[in-house]
């Protein structure tokens, strides 16, 4: 029980707005709104729709390769450019994605048109793999 509630009642509504900056300072607005859109279960439904056909979850290669610790071989911006456009990164000459063409014989992977947040929320996803 508060013991001095006149006190209470005319300090508190003041220190509110402080007591909320603190919570919010390590974060731009960008980046709160980000964390936001970021939804790891969406990442897993585009996965399942979009990819299983070809990848899987695991280390186990298919028509692709599986994607088990993706994100620790290849870099978030990497991923990205491969899934939204692989044969212009083939073609532009990226080691990495020439050398994964050459094992899957010489097969391109359908380039997906996915938003910022689906791409980050995939990206969450295979951080999970």
């Amino acid at each position: 029980m508060i013991r001095n509630k006149k006190f209470f009642i005319k300090f508190v509504p003041h220190i509110l707005p402080y007591l909320a900056c603190l919570f919010c300072l390590a974060c731009t607005p960008q980046e709160k709104a980000k964390q936001l859109a970021v939804k790891p279960s969406l990442g897993e439904q585009l996965f399942v729709a979009n990819c299983t056909s070809c990848h899987s979850h695991t280390a186990e290669n298919g028509i692709g390769p599986g994607l088990k610790d993706i994100t620790k071989r290849r870099s978030k911006k990497w991923i990205s450019a491969f899934i939204r456009n692989s044969t212009a990164l083939i073609a532009s000459g990226d080691k990495e994605a020439v050398a994964i063409y050459n094992k899957y014989n010489k097969t391109t992977m359908t380039s997906f048109s996915f938003s910022e947040p689906e791409m980050d929320s995939l990206y969450v996803y295979f951080k999970g793999l």
